[in-house]
């Protein structure tokens, strides 16, 4: 009888594994062309297999030794322009990455129980493969320089949760990632630059790897604590399992020249919560520079493609305040004074 509690105990422990590491999530759509992403998937979540990664486009099969709020392993998918696969004489020495921000959002409820998940814009309805690659091709063409555009999980043909944003296993995820596209390509140096979520991506990559040149935020969340103390929050995307870049600032973070862009109005993440980050970047010696620009949508909070100017002029080894000299919009450095004054006062 002992031996088979043993059995029916470790049936159940395999059962609740099963369950938690996302076995009763939908496989992901194989989306291609101008077929749109699956809505429900990026709010269900979905998971995939080594062998239907396989079928997935520019499909990354990523695993993790250890992993708390993901499963061990995700299809991760990505783009690619201004390239192609290496032949064996010579690879990418140098490309550019690109992480974007959150497309799904919700939080906890006082029960516990997460809430019901939402687009944070709805044109991701209507977001093809086809659309992305058109928009990178430009955006390299711009940059004249190979460029990448790396899907995180659960989002734009990847696998797994969305709304298990901004966590340790969302990092080493994206991480895994650039090491396989690394080995694919020959790249020895990454430039990233990354909107919202896609900047906490970046500056987590500035902390854990050591073949980062230019790094853009472009109003990252860098300081997960300072932004939740504002908010009144103890979550984030119903998580309490977060990283948060500024408490991770490693030798690899000072071997990166980083630029922190941010609108000071911004109304998704606090301007003191970016400042904070930059504060400390000034405060390890890291080679870094905060710059102050307009926001392009009415949260003030779209900094794109002053990430992206800050990043091609980083690129080109223009010197950090020659950047924000040329980038940081007249006016705003009070409005920032102001945004600090009233985080303290309270």
């Amino acid at each position: 009888m002992g031996g088979c509690r043993s059995i029916a105990a470790l049936l159940m422990t395999l059962a609740w594994a099963t369950s938690v590491c996302g076995a009763d999530l939908p496989l992901v759509d194989v989306t291609t062309g101008d077929q749109p992403f699956p809505a429900e998937q990026a709010l269900s979540g979905s998971r995939s297999t080594p062998e239907l990664c396989r079928a997935v486009p520019d499909g990354l099969w990523v695993a993790l030794a250890e992993a708390v709020a993901l499963p061990a392993a995700e299809c991760i998918r990505f783009y690619v322009a201004g390239t192609s696969e290496p032949d064996s004489r010579r690879g990418v020495e140098e490309a550019v990455v690109f992480f974007a921000g959150d497309a799904v959002g919700g939080s906890l409820e006082h029960d516990g129980h997460p809430a019901t998940p939402r687009l944070l814009f709805p044109e991701y309805a209507q977001t093809t493969p086809a659309g992305i690659q058109r928009d990178i091709a430009r955006t390299a063409a711009f940059l004249h320089w190979p460029l990448f555009f790396v899907a995180r999980p659960g989002v734009y043909g990847s696998s797994g949760e969305a709304l298990k944003r901004t966590t340790p296993d969302e990092m080493l995820l994206m991480k895994g990632a650039l090491d396989q596209l690394k080995a694919r390509y020959g790249i020895h140096t990454f430039h990233l630059y990354g909107q919202s979520g896609g900047g906490t991506i970046v500056a987590a990559m500035t902390n854990l790897r050591d073949d980062v040149g230019c790094a853009a935020m472009g109003s990252g969340l860098l300081d997960v604590r300072q932004w939740l103390t504002e908010r009144h929050a103890t979550t984030r995307g119903g998580n309490t399992d977060w990283y948060s870049p500024v408490e991770h600032l490693s030798p690899n973070t000072l071997k990166a020249k980083i630029i922190v862009v941010a609108d000071p109005r911004d109304r998704y993440v606090s301007y003191t919560s970016q400042h904070r980050y930059a504060e400390a970047l000034t405060a390890a010696g890291a080679q870094s520079v905060e710059v102050l620009v307009a926001g392009h949508d009415r949260a003030f909070h779209d900094t794109t493609w002053d990430a992206l100017q800050a990043l091609h002029m980083c690129m080109k080894n223009t010197p950090p305040q020659e950047i924000k000299r040329l980038l940081e919009k007249p006016g705003l450095a009070t409005m920032a004074a102001q945004r600090l004054h009233q985080a303290s006062a309270n």
